[in-house]
C-alpha cells in the first residue's frame, strides 16, 4: 500500500514537472501570439482610450488557459504581459495588484473549461444562474449609483455623458446575454447537441473573469494605481462603489464584444485539440 501510495506521488510529480516542457510547436504558438498580442494591444491603447478601452488583453489570458496546460499557459501570460509593459515603457508603472490577474485568469479559464466534460444538468443550472446573476447585479448597481447621483471614472463623468447613453448600454447588455441564453437554449432542446451549452459555458467563463477581476478586483487596483503613482488621497469606502459603476459601464460593452470574439476562438481551439492524437501537442 506505501508503495502504491510513493508511485501515485511519484508520478505526480513527473506529470508536474512534465507540463513545463515546452515542446517547438508550443514555442511558436507562443511566439504568434506574443506579437499577435504587442501589436493588437498597442493599436487598441492607441485608438480605444479611456472609457472606450474594452480590455482585449482579457481575450489573450483566456485564450492562453485553454490552448496550453495551467501552468505554460499562466506562464506565458505573464510573459505577455511583461513584454508588453518593457515595449511600452509601461513597466515603470508595473504593479502588483494588476500582474497577478494574467496568470490568475489563463488558471481559472484551463481548470473551468475542464469543467465541461461533465456533461449534466448541473452545468446548464450554473451557466443560467452566473448570467441571470450578472444582468441582475448589473441592474441593483445601476440603479443604487442612480439614487446616489455623480459617477466618475476613467473620463467618464456623468454630468458630461449624455444619461441616455448609459440607459442603452445597460439594455443592451441585458437583452443581448438573454438573447443568448434563449437561443442556446432552444437550438439545445430542439437539437439535444451539447455545443450549445458549450457556447453557454464559454460565456459564463467570460462572465465570471470580468465580474472578480474587472468588477470586484479592478475597483481596488484602479484606486491603488492613482493612490500610489499620482499621490491621490483615496477613501476606499466612497471612491470603490464609484469606481465599480465606471468599471460596470465599460463592461456593458467589453462583455458582448470579448465574447463574439471569444467563443467563436475557443470553439476552434478545443476543436483544434480534439483531433490532434498527440497529447503532447497542447
Amino acid at each position: 500500500m506505501r508503495f502504491k501510495t510513493k508511485t501515485k506521488s511519484s508520478n505526480n510529480i513527473k506529470k508536474f514537472f512534465h507540463n513545463w516542457k515546452l515542446t517547438t510547436q508550443e514555442i511558436a504558438f507562443m511566439a504568434i501570439l506574443l506579437a499577435l498580442y504587442t501589436v493588437i494591444k498597442y493599436l487598441t491603447n492607441l485608438v480605444l482610450t479611456g472609457p472606450l478601452n474594452i480590455s482585449i488583453e482579457l481575450f489573450f489570458w483566456i485564450i492562453n488557459g485553454v490552448l496550453f496546460t495551467p501552468l505554460k499557459g499562466a506562464f506565458f501570460s505573464i510573459l505577455c504581459d511583461t513584454v508588453f509593459c518593457f515595449f511600452t515603457s509601461g513597466i515603470a508603472y508595473w504593479m502588483i495588484e494588476y500582474a497577478i490577474v494574467a496568470p490568475i485568469v489563463s488558471l481559472v479559464s484551463s481548470f473551468f473549461l475542464k469543467m465541461y466534460k461533465e456533461k449534466n444538468k448541473s452545468t446548464i443550472v450554473f451557466c443560467i444562474s452566473i448570467i441571470l446573476i450578472l444582468i441582475a447585479s448589473t441592474l441593483i448597481i445601476f440603479f443604487i449609483q442612480l439614487f446616489n447621483g455623480k459617477f466618475n471614472y476613467e473620463g467618464v463623468d456623468s454630468k458630461k455623458i449624455f444619461p441616455l447613453f448609459i440607459y442603452l448600454l445597460i439594455s443592451f447588455l441585458c437583452f443581448s446575454m438573454l438573447a443568448f441564453l434563449i437561443t442556446a437554449l432552444v437550438l439545445f432542446k430542439k437539437n439535444n447537441n451539447w455545443k450549445y451549452i458549450k457556447w453557454l459555458h464559454y460565456l459564463t467563463l467570460i462572465i465570471l473573469v470580468i465580474i472578480i477581476f474587472r468588477w470586484l478586483w479592478g475597483p481596488y487596483a484602479y484606486l491603488q494605481f492613482s493612490k500610489r503613482f499620482y499621490s491621490k488621497k483615496i477613501d476606499f469606502a466612497k471612491q470603490y462603489p464609484i469606481s465599480l459603476f465606471g468599471i460596470v459601464t465599460k463592461s456593458c460593452l467589453t462583455i458582448p464584444i470579448i465574447s463574439s470574439i471569444t467563443i467563436p476562438m475557443l470553439s476552434i481551439l478545443e476543436r483544434l485539440k480534439t483531433s490532434n492524437h498527440n497529447k503532447n501537442r497542447f
